[in-house]
């Protein structure tokens, strides 16, 4: 039995390495908890955590199984299901020393069914705990009287510590105030008999209760608290507790909550009360999923109704919803004009706001894990305007002059399109006057393209020539009768029509430039073939003339070339002989010809800095450049 054994050896790692365990539990906040404890307690202590949400039993155990002999603190992450006994022997291979309590609320209500059932799955973590272990629970939640008798039937003598609002917790929250420069919350709390003052880089309404508690963990531990109060400071949100982020439209940027990983009911009043701390400016819109259930009851109606007052409350303008049940919630509307249209189709979703959202505007995306709303963050993130404007230009470090170059690009694009001048000029927020003297420079889309393509070219022979000294030997090339392969702007404007497709204009293939990198044998070439950008070693004879002649390849010189040349065995995989053109070994870098994407401006624009060149090409032309007999 495969998963016998996988229990047997984690339980006999987790007892022999044997670290001091804090076991993790909750409603929400289990996650964040973990990487937070983490971050704080590395500094000062070999600790080990898996960084990702997964908290069932293979994942608990996963977690044990990796212990190593220099670990001397185990961060377990633990969820408690329905059957009491898979919950209990759960715990009991963790064993902790520690258990921590974070928010506790109703959650899978179909499965659980009653508050009760869920603080007594709750406590159930307690069966595990080691002697003289301790629990830390948090004062301040709604349940927590019902939770500690929980543990107390489990327990009855375990040590329990509190942190909360009330200064007869064990941690006490004294004071918090939100920096909205830094989107972060600056706060004073009370660790048993230490107060401290600290910041967290974290914008959520109950990041600093919970940073309380997990500085009483560190506390109760015997580490240093006030160190560990310090290096808050650099902690860094993990991805279920919500990101702050921004989405790029060609008139300006959206501020973008995500939350699409927050489906509990008190994970969404959490993130509801969040945005009263944004200063929105524009429109808000929002996409909320249902609470994380799958069946129909009058517990469902109420978490529902609950929702559809949080909307009231909030200053959502323009509302979408996904997932189960929320007619429920648009019933209740107060303002049932914002409720714009309910959709399960994360493209048409992704679409819909897209075409909506303005520069200054807000969006908000909310549900639970089950809805797949990350996917809809991640579709937005990486969306591909119509128009050609890939917002993921943004993310790339391009100078002013690049970004302006791009904007340029698109207002060139779209004109062609037939697009009104004037508007698109406003869309890309650039002038008149600035426009016509790119006008007269370039003349227009396939002019900029062109060039752009042209400038790759003269910044790639530069670097080659003056970094690595590989001599350029365009010159020689088309004296030996092969000029048509030479790229010139007319052959860049002609190569561009082989995804325009315009059958009046001429199309080009396979043209690039040519370097001599030292070899006898064999020469570098960079070329553009048709859609894709090539890398490639040519075989070449000089005559008595000193004309190149080109001949194909052979399967044996590819292996000639690995062993003249060790470093090329990293591209291996990727050099392939090549039947058309020079018949050359040669690396596919992918499309190259569509310079509306991001990723390939950017490379056509800035070479020496883009991912193409510190990737591929540097490590190629290092390989290159070895001694060889």
């Amino acid at each position: 039995n495969c998963f016998d054994a996988f229990k047997q050896a984690a339980v006999t790692v987790r007892q022999k390495a044997n670290p001091y365990t804090v076991l993790v539990t909750g409603t929400e906040g289990k996650t964040g908890a973990k990487v937070q404890l983490q971050h704080v307690l590395q500094p000062q202590v070999n600790t080990h955590a898996v960084r990702n949400s997964a908290n069932t039993e293979v994942p608990v155990l996963r977690s044990l199984i990796n212990l190593g002999k220099a670990d001397q603190v185990e961060i377990n992450e633990v969820s408690v299901g329905s059957d009491e006994a898979y919950r209990v022997e759960r715990t009991q291979m963790v064993n902790p020393d520690l258990c921590l309590f974070t928010n506790i609320g109703p959650n899978h209500m179909d499965m659980h069914k009653t508050m009760e059932n869920i603080l007594d799955a709750k406590s159930s973590v307690v069966e595990g705990l080691r002697e003289n272990g301790v629990c830390i629970v948090n004062a301040h939640n709604p349940y927590y009287l019902g939770l500690v008798a929980a543990i107390k039937r489990r327990k009855p003598e375990v040590k329990i510590l509190t942190y909360g609002m009330d200064r007869d917790n064990t941690a006490c929250l004294l004071a918090q105030t939100f920096d909205s420069k830094r989107l972060g919350w600056q706060v004073k709390a009370r660790i048993e008999k230490v107060t401290l003052d600290y910041f967290i880089p974290l914008f959520q309404q109950h990041a600093p209760l919970a940073s309380v508690a997990i500085l009483l963990t560190v506390k109760t531990m015997g580490y240093d608290v006030r160190q560990a109060a310090k290096d808050y400071a650099h902690v860094q949100a993990y991805q279920t507790m919500g990101r702050l982020l921004k989405l790029y439209k060609p008139d300006g940027e959206i501020l973008f909550y995500d939350q699409s990983r927050r489906g509990g009911l008190s994970g969404m009043q959490s993130a509801f009360a969040d945005l009263q701390n944004f200063n929105i400016k524009g429109n808000l819109y929002a996409v909320v999923g249902g609470i994380s259930i799958k069946k129909d009851s009058e517990w469902t109606q109420q978490a529902h109704s609950e929702l559809a007052q949080m909307i009231n409350h909030s200053p959502i303008t323009h509302l979408y919803t996904t997932g189960n049940f929320m007619s429920y919630v648009t019933e209740q509307l107060r303002r049932p004009e914002i409720f714009i249209q309910h959709s399960d189709d994360l493209d048409e979703l992704a679409r819909e706001l897209m075409s909506r959202l303005q520069a200054g505007d807000s969006l908000f995306i909310i549900g639970s894990a089950y809805l797949y709303l990350g996917r809809l963050a991640n579709k937005l993130l990486n969306y591909q305007f119509e128009s050609g404007f890939d917002q993921r230009i943004h993310k790339l470090s391009l100078s002013d002059r690049g970004k302006l170059t791009y904007n340029l690009l698109l207002v060139f694009y779209e004109i062609q399109q037939g697009n009104n001048t004037d508007k698109t000029l406003k869309k890309y927020h650039l002038s008149s006057n600035d426009y016509q003297q790119w006008k007269a420079k370039y003349q227009d889309y396939a002019g900029l393209r062109a060039e752009l393509l042209m400038g790759f070219f003269k910044h790639l022979e530069k670097i080659l020539t003056e970094q690595f000294e590989i001599k350029s030997i365009n010159q020689a090339i088309k004296d030996s009768g092969y000029s048509n392969t030479i790229i010139n702007p007319d052959f860049a404007k002609q190569w561009f029509n082989n995804l325009d497709k315009i059958k009046t204009l001429k199309k080009k293939q396979l043209i690039g430039y040519i370097f001599d990198f030292g070899d006898k044998n064999y020469l570098l070439r960079i070329e553009v073939a048709t859609l894709h950008l090539h890398l490639e070693l040519i075989k070449y004879q000089l005559g008595d003339n000193k004309h190149y002649h080109i001949e194909p390849m052979q399967i044996r010189d590819k292996q000639l070339l690995l062993n003249r040349y060790p470093k090329l065995a990293e591209f291996d995989q990727d050099l392939a002989l090549r039947s058309w053109g020079f018949q050359a070994l040669s690396i596919d870098c992918q499309s190259f010809i569509d310079v509306t994407q991001a990723h390939i401006f950017a490379a056509m624009f800035d070479l020496e800095h883009s991912d193409l060149y510190q990737q591929i090409f540097q490590p190629f032309f290092t390989a290159i450049r070895q001694n060889h007999s």
